[in-house]
C-alpha cells in the first residue's frame, strides 16, 4: 500500500471527516451538532490532507480538498486564521490556484503557517513556485488541469474532460485571447450548442477582446476584417461553406464544446457533419473539443476527425460538494437523511420534519414541498431549483415566491418594465422577480434570461427554478440546487451522466469554497436511492455509429428508398439522410465511412449496393446538399426542380407579403411534410418538427414574427385568436413556436430554397436570395437586420431607430446617444454585446 493509499484510508481521517461533514449538514439547514473531535485529531487530518495533496490521484486529490474545505469552514473565528492558510496551500498544492488566489486578503499568502511546522519560508518558496508555473503571460493563473490542457494546446487535434466548474470555456477563452494577441491574423470558429449559449458566449469575448478582433455570431463575412471569431451553432455554420472558395476566410481554429451532443439523435449528426466538412475545406485548423465527465475523449473526437487526438481528462472537481437525499416516510414526524461523507461514506441521519411537509405534501404538492424546503433549509442562500419542464419551473417559483413580500430593488425594476411593456403586464415573471425569484427556460426571451442570470450572480435574486437549459453550459453558480424529480420533458429521465453534469452547477472555482445538493425523495418512489454513490464518465457513442451498429437491418432496409419522413428514430433517420448524402458527394466515400463506423465489411458492400440500385439520379447540385445536409436529398431534389421550371412561384414580395409568404411555405410543406395541412392532405408523420397545430397556426406566427410585430402583440393575437384566459401558457407556447418551429424548422427549408436561387444564373432577387435570414432574425428591414447583425437582440432592436448611414462608427455612435430615452436593459443589452462602449458608461 502506498503513502498515498494509506493516508486516504486512515480511520482517523475518515472519522474526523465524517463528523465534519454532519457538523457541516447541520449547520446548513440551521441546526447545531458538536463534532466529537479535538485538537489533535483535526491536526492529524490536516496532516493527512497535505500528504493526499500530493497525489496524482484524483480520488486523494478530492479527500483532501475536502478535508481542507471542512476544516476551515467549520472553526471558530480563532482557528479560521490558521485553517484558512492551510487551505490556501492545499488549494496551491492541488494545483487550484485560482480558488487559492481568492482567498488571499494580504495576509494568506504573507505569513503562511504550517500545521506541519515547516519552515515558513520554504513552504512560500513552494507556493510561489507553483503559482509562478500556473502562471499565463498575462498575469491569468490557471489549475493543474488547465495548466495540462495549456501544455498540449501545440496539438492538432485536442480533447478535454472536466466536471462542470473544472474551468475548461474559462480555459478557452484565455487560448483564444493568447491566439488573438500574438498571432497576426486569427480566424476561428466558437461552436455551441443552442442560440442561448451564442448570446452568453459572444458576450463573454466582447467584453473581453472586443476591441481586438471582429466578434460575430453569423457566418455572412463579405465585410470581414482579416481576423475574426464567429460564435455559431452548427446550423449557422453551414452558412460558412460558401466562403470555402475565398481566399479571405482561412480558418486557424474550430472548437466544439459540449463533445457530448453527438450522441443526440436530432442534432448529433448534423454536429459530426459540421466538423467533418469544416475539416475537409480548412484542413489546417486545430480542432479541439471539449466536454464534462468524458471516458474516451479522444475516440469521440477521432470518430470524426482525420488524425489522432491527445486528450487531457479528470474527475477531480476543485470545489467541495456536500449531498443530501432526504426521504420522507408514511406516518412519520422525522425525515430519514442520507448524507455523503467526504470520507466515502454514506452517513444515516434523521432531522425532524418542518410543519407543513409530509409524505402526502410531496406526493401531490411539489411547489409547496420545495417552498417550505427553502424556507426551512435555505432562505439565505443562491439557491437553484431543478424542474423537469416548463411549467414546472414557472409552478416551481410561483410557489416559492407566493409566500414572499414584494421586495423589488432599483436593480430589477429595469427587468420589470421591459416584461411588462415588452411581453405583457400579468407575465408570472414580473410578479416572481418582485419577491426575489425567477424562472428560467428556454421559452423564457433572451434578454429576460440575460438580465436574470446577472441578477442573480449579483445576488438581486435569491432562487431561479430553471429546466435543463443549465445542461447545455449556462453558466449559474449557486449555493445550493433542489432536485425533487429527476424527469425531463415529457417522458425522459435525467440520466446518471446529466444528474452529474447538471450539479456540478452548484459551486464554482474562485466564488464558493461548497455547494450543497439536496435530493428530495419519498417512500415507494425513492427515485434518488443510489445517487450518492455514483460518479459517472461517459463513453461518448455518436448517434450515427449508434444507428449503424444497433439498428443496422433498419437502416438496410430503409437507405435507399424510404420516405425519410416515415422514420421514427430521429438518429436512424438523420444517419439514413447523411448517407444518401455523402454517397451523391461522393459515392467511393461511403465504404470507408462505413468501416471506420464500425460496420463489418458485407454489411458496408451491401449498404453501398442498395444505394447504387434505389437511390434516383439528382440534379441538384452538390454544394447546395453540402450546405443543408439533414434534409433528404431526394425532398431536395425536388425542390431544385420546381423552382428551376419557374422561380416566381417560389417567390415572397413586400408589396403583397403575407399572401405570398403563405403560398411559398405551402409549397415548400407539400414537399417536405414539417407541418399539418388538412387542406393539402398533409397528415402529422413521425418526423414531424413543429409544436404548432397545422400550417395556419405556423404560418401565421412565422408572418407576424417577419412583419416586426413584438412579442406583446403577438401574445395579444395569439391570446385572442385561441380564446384562450391563461397567459403564461400563450407566452411560453408562442416562444416554443417562434424559436423552434419558425427559426429552427421553417428556416431550415426556407435557407434551402433561398440557395437553390442563389444557384440560378442571373438571378439578381436580392430579398430572396437572403429571405430565410430575414425570417430567421425576424424583420425584413436591412437597417433593422443590420442592428441585429451588431449584436442587438430583436425586441430591442425594434424599439431602436434605424439610423441613416452605413458608417459602422456612426451607427454605434447613434444607438448610444438612444440609450438617454430607453430601459437600463437596452443600455446593458447594448454594452455586454459590445455594441458601445463601456468608458462611456462607467455606472454600468
Amino acid at each position: 500500500m502506498s503513502t498515498y493509499d494509506a493516508a486516504a484510508d486512515a480511520d482517523f481521517l475518515n472519522h474526523t471527516l465524517d463528523e465534519l461533514t454532519k457538523h457541516v449538514f447541520y449547520s446548513d439547514i440551521g441546526s447545531e451538532y458538536a463534532p466529537e473531535l479535538g485538537d489533535k485529531e483535526l491536526k492529524k487530518a490536516a496532516w493527512a490532507s497535505s500528504v493526499l495533496a500530493g497525489s496524482p490521484d484524483d480520488e486523494h486529490q478530492k479527500k483532501a480538498l475536502a478535508t481542507a474545505v471542512l476544516l476551515y469552514i467549520t472553526q471558530d473565528e480563532g482557528q479560521r486564521q490558521l485553517y484558512r492558510k492551510f487551505l490556501y496551500t492545499v488549494l496551491s498544492r492541488l494545483g487550484s490556484l485560482p480558488s487559492a488566489q481568492s482567498l488571499t486578503d494580504g495576509t494568506a499568502k504573507e505569513d503562511v503557517d504550517s500545521i506541519q511546522d515547516f519552515e515558513g519560508t520554504l513552504l512560500d518558496a513552494e507556493l510561489d513556485a507553483a503559482e509562478e508555473y500556473h502562471r499565463l503571460d498575462d498575469g491569468t493563473v490557471l489549475t493543474r488541469f488547465q495548466q495540462q490542457i495549456w501544455n498540449n494546446l501545440d496539438k492538432k487535434y485536442v480533447v478535454f474532460s472536466g466536471p462542470t466548474s473544472s474551468g475548461k470555456s474559462f480555459l478557452m477563452r484565455r487560448y483564444i485571447e493568447h491566439r488573438v494577441t500574438n498571432d497576426d491574423t486569427f480566424q476561428a470558429i466558437y461552436l455551441v450548442p443552442s442560440r442561448a449559449l451564442i448570446s452568453e458566449v459572444s458576450a463573454d469575448f466582447r467584453e473581453e477582446i472586443g476591441d481586438q478582433i471582429d466578434v460575430r455570431t453569423n457566418a455572412h463575412l463579405d465585410d470581414a476584417g482579416e481576423s475574426f471569431l464567429l460564435v455559431l451553432t452548427p446550423e449557422r455554420c453551414l452558412q460558412l461553406f460558401d466562403y470555402e472558395q475565398s481566399d479571405k476566410v482561412d480558418i486557424d481554429l474550430i472548437f466544439l464544446d459540449e463533445i457530448q451532443q453527438l450522441e443526440d439523435g436530432g442534432r448529433g449528426p448534423l454536429f459530426e457533419n459540421v466538423l467533418e466538412n469544416l475539416e475537409s475545406v480548412w484542413q489546417n485548423a486545430q480542432i479541439i473539443a471539449a466536454g464534462p465527465f468524458i471516458d474516451n475523449p479522444s475516440s469521440s473526437l477521432e470518430e470524426i476527425v482525420h488524425g489522432d487526438a491527445s486528450d487531457i481528462k479528470t474527475i477531480f472537481n476543485p470545489v467541495f460538494q456536500l449531498q443530501a437525499r432526504f426521504t420522507f416516510r408514511k406516518y412519520s414526524d422525522v425525515i430519514d437523511v442520507e448524507v455523503k461523507s467526504a470520507s466515502g461514506s454514506i452517513l444515516n441521519l434523521e432531522v425532524d420534519r418542518p410543519t407543513g411537509l409530509s409524505y402526502s405534501t410531496i406526493k401531490t404538492n411539489k411547489k409547496q414541498t420545495i417552498r417550505k424546503f427553502i424556507e426551512t433549509f435555505g432562505r439565505e442562500d443562491q439557491s437553484l431549483v431543478y424542474a423537469k419542464s416548463q411549467a414546472a419551473a414557472e409552478n416551481m417559483a410561483e410557489g416559492i415566491a407566493e409566500s414572499r413580500s414584494n421586495q423589488s430593488s432599483p436593480e430589477t425594476e429595469g427587468l420589470l418594465e421591459y416584461l411588462r411593456r415588452s411581453i405583457h403586464k400579468e407575465y408570472a415573471l414580473v410578479d416572481t422577480i418582485q419577491r426575489g425569484v425567477a424562472f428560467h427556460h428556454a421559452s423564457v426571451p433572451q434578454i429576460a434570461r440575460d438580465e436574470i442570470e446577472n441578477l442573480y450572480r449579483n445576488e438581486e435574486l435569491d432562487t431561479i427554478a430553471c429546466t435543463s437549459t443549465l445542461l447545455q453550459g449556462v453558466n449559474l453558480p449557486a449555493e445550493k440546487m433542489y432536485i425533487i424529480d429527476p424527469g425531463m420533458g415529457r417522458n425522459k429521465t435525467l440520466s446518471d451522466f446529466e444528474l452529474q453534469n447538471l450539479i456540478g452547477r452548484v459551486g464554482r472555482v474562485g466564488s464558493k469554497l461548497y455547494g450543497t445538493i439536496y435530493y428530495i425523495d419519498r417512500e415507494d418512489d425513492e427515485w434518488s436511492e443510489g445517487k450518492l454513490d455514483k460518479t459517472v464518465e461517459k463513453e461518448v457513442t455518436s448517434a450515427t455509429s449508434s444507428a449503424l451498429l444497433e439498428k443496422q437491418d433498419e437502416l438496410r432496409e430503409k437507405i435507399a428508398t424510404a420516405n425519410t419522413n416515415e422514420i421514427d428514430d430521429a438518429g436512424l433517420r438523420y444517419t439514413t439522410i447523411l448517407l444518401r448524402n455523402r454517397y451523391i458527394k461522393d459515392r467511393e466515400s461511403v465504404k470507408p465511412y462505413l468501416r471506420q463506423k464500425g460496420v463489418q465489411e458485407r454489411e458496408a458492400e451491401e449498404i453501398v449496393s442498395k444505394l447504387d440500385s434505389g437511390l434516383p439520379k439528382l440534379g441538384i447540385p452538390e454544394k447546395i446538399l453540402k450546405k443543408n445536409p439533414t434534409v433528404d436529398p431526394v425532398l431536395q431534389n425536388r425542390l431544385y426542380e420546381n423552382v428551376l421550371s419557374s422561380t416566381s412561384p417560389w417567390e415572397v414580395e413586400t408589396n403583397n407579403l403575407r399572401e405570398t409568404f403563405f403560398q411559398v411555405t405551402r409549397r415548400l410543406n407539400i414537399i417536405f411534410n414539417f407541418v399539418a395541412d388538412p387542406e393539402e392532405g398533409i397528415e402529422s408523420t413521425p418526423a414531424e418538427e413543429t409544436r404548432a397545430y397545422n400550417f395556419n397556426h405556423l404560418s401565421y406566427t412565422a408572418y407576424h414574427w417577419l412583419s416586426e410585430r413584438n412579442y406583446s402583440e403577438m401574445i395579444e393575437l395569439r391570446k385572442q385568436a385561441l380564446e384562450q384566459d391563461n397567459i403564461n401558457s400563450v407566452i411560453k407556447e408562442l416562444m416554443r413556436i417562434i424559436n423552434t418551429d419558425v427559426r429552427y424548422v421553417l428556416v431550415k427549408y426556407y435557407k434551402i430554397l433561398c440557395d437553390i436561387l442563389g444557384e440560378i444564373d442571373d438571378y439578381e432577387n436580392y430579398f430572396m436570395l437572403n429571405f430565410d435570414k430575414r425570417l430567421e432574425r425576424g424583420s425584413y428591414d436591412s437597417g433593422r437586420l443590420q442592428l441585429m447583425d451588431l449584436g442587438i437582440d430583436r425586441s430591442i432592436a425594434l424599439d431602436l431607430d434605424v439610423p441613416e448611414s452605413d458608417d459602422e462608427d456612426e451607427l454605434r455612435s447613434s444607438l448610444r446617444e438612444q440609450m438617454s430615452q430607453h430601459s437600463p436593459v437596452y443600455r446593458r443589452h447594448l454594452l455586454r454585446n459590445g455594441v458601445i462602449p463601456k468608458e462611456e458608461n462607467t455606472k454600468e
